[in-house]
């Protein structure tokens, strides 16, 4: 009977799971990268730790996001990374794969690593002002982690993937907390701005319009302007009058040929740096990454 039991075992052995298969650990090199077969496929997912019907929904609505703003997301199951810390893991795949556009950095990692019971969020340059590092926490602990708690990864990560995709698609709304946030921030934002340009000008303003005998603010008013081209330009000559002690003041302003803005204050640059653009993968035959990069945004949670 002993002699049967064994045969059994060898018998059976290659094909029965074993603890070293479930658990390997995997390097950033040797993570699959699916999405370069086929640009559908947004679920690495080598030792099936999602049933194929939530991959398919995953990468189903992973494709439809890119497809409607260019936005490459990525989901990562791993049954172990050995010692690696998961922010440093997710950082370096996501540098190495180079999700996302090389200028609008709109790329987003989510990685599962199922021995450590750690879900971590990494998003681009370019996301981090849609999905926050508070934002994704609240995914995380509201939509995620509760499902699991009960060992229901499926449901777990369906849900904070639906999340995820809802606001990077503008589908779904900041509660009223991120609302009132964010308006808070554009009106620093707005405040910033006013203080930048507008109390310089309001000094410079000032400076000019002081009269230096008696020192009454916005006392002198121009009364006359004559305009002469010279060797090294245009000077502009102005009279002022002081409307308080009648002091007048005469100042002479030289205005480069190449200016063409008769402004004392020379001029003042804002710019923008705008996010955008859609790049294609290589059809469904393979798709490709942009050269997306990241600074650590996200967030990572444990259960």
């Amino acid at each position: 009977m002993k002699k049967v039991l064994c045969i059994l075992v060898l018998v059976l052995a290659p094909f029965l799971p074993t603890g070293a298969s479930d658990n390997k650990a995997y390097s950033v090199e040797t993570v699959p990268n699916v999405y370069v077969q086929d640009r559908r496929l947004h679920v690495s997912d080598p030792n099936g730790l999602l049933a194929t019907e939530t991959q398919a929904e995953i990468n189903r609505m992973l494709t439809l996001l890119e497809d409607s703003t260019g936005i490459q997301s990525m989901v990562v199951m791993l049954p172990s990374i050995g010692g690696e810390d998961i922010f440093d893991f997710a950082h370096n795949l996501f540098r190495h794969w180079g999700i996302g556009d090389k200028e609008s950095n709109n790329g987003m990692l989510i990685l599962y690593v199922a021995d450590q019971r750690k879900i971590r969020f990494t998003t681009g340059y370019g996301l981090e002002g849609i999905l926050p590092d508070a934002l994704c926490k609240r995914i995380q602990s509201r939509y995620m982690i509760p499902h699991f708690r009960e060992g229901n990864t499926d449901l777990g990560m369906l849900e904070g993937t639906k999340a995820v995709v809802a606001i990077l698609d503008g589908s779904m709304k900041a509660d009223s907390t991120e609302e009132e946030m964010t308006l808070w921030g554009v009106l620093l934002t707005m405040g910033v701005i006013l203080l930048i340009i507008v109390v310089p000008i309001w000094l410079i303003h000032r400076q000019e319009t002081t009269c230096p005998r008696c020192g009454k603010a916005g006392a002198l008013k121009v009364v006359s302007q004559t305009s002469t081209k010279t060797s090294r330009g245009k000077l502009i000559r102005k009279t002022m009058l002081c409307s308080s002690c009648g002091h007048t003041v005469i100042k002479e302003y030289l205005q480069s040929d190449n200016d063409d803005t008769d402004s004392m204050v020379g001029g003042m640059l804002m710019g923008s740096m705008l996010g955008g653009g859609r790049r294609g993968g290589g059809g469904f035959m393979g798709g490709f990454f942009g050269g997306g990069s990241t600074g650590g945004g996200g967030s990572t949670s444990g259960w």
